[in-house]
């Protein structure tokens, strides 16, 4: 049987006045019966497992925001469909080419997201945790350029705006996508400049 062997006072955690241990990073082990600090996966004391549950670091202080993050990832984030505000936004022969979303690497609630049709780019950016939400619309003709800036996993894109000269960012796609609203929007671009110069 495992038994505390002193080993574990080198790495013990000092009492804390507030919060909780698990917030901090902090491990228990339950033979030893103390919280230590160790990036390994058992006791350096006994050897025993520690206990350091993800779903205590997610719900420490933030309970409220890790339901609605797992509510929103229930019925919004795995499903790539465009939502039913949106599409009521569309005109009745206009085509959605490609809706895609934020996929940040935090647990997120207000995901913004970009539906391009063959006629223009429709940002939908939500707030007040999903409850009010906005939708701004730019024609091809509207958009000077459109630039890319790809990282390992996720890419920005960066639309320059005839109006007033300022850039439109939308970060956290995924590379794949991104990549696809890259040429679609340029192919918009294109085509709106041949009906003009025609």
């Amino acid at each position: 049987m495992n038994s505390c062997r002193g080993v574990c006072d080198k790495y013990k955690v000092k009492k804390k006045q507030r919060g909780s241990y698990y917030e901090e990073g902090f491990k228990h082990c339950p033979t030893c019966e103390l919280f230590i600090k160790w990036d390994g996966v058992v006791c350096p004391c006994c050897h025993v497992k520690l206990r350091h549950p993800r779903r205590v670091l997610l719900l420490g202080g933030h309970t409220l925001s890790y339901l609605l993050y797992l509510f929103d990832s229930c019925f919004t984030m795995e499903n790539d469909d465009a939502p039913s505000d949106l599409l009521k936004l569309l005109d009745q022969d206009e085509k959605l080419l490609l809706y895609m979303k934020q996929k940040k690497y935090r647990p997120s609630i207000n995901i913004e997201s970009v539906a391009i049709t063959d006629r223009r780019v429709i940002f939908r950016k939500p707030s007040m945790l999903t409850i009010k939400k906005s939708f701004t619309d730019y024609s091809y003709a509207d958009i000077l350029n459109v630039t890319i800036d790809k990282g390992p996993l996720r890419s920005t894109l960066n639309l320059n705006l005839r109006l007033d000269g300022s850039d439109l960012l939308v970060d956290d796609i995924p590379n794949d996508e991104a990549q696809e609203a890259f040429k679609l929007i340029r192919q918009g671009i294109d085509n709106a400049r041949s009906k003009f110069t025609v």
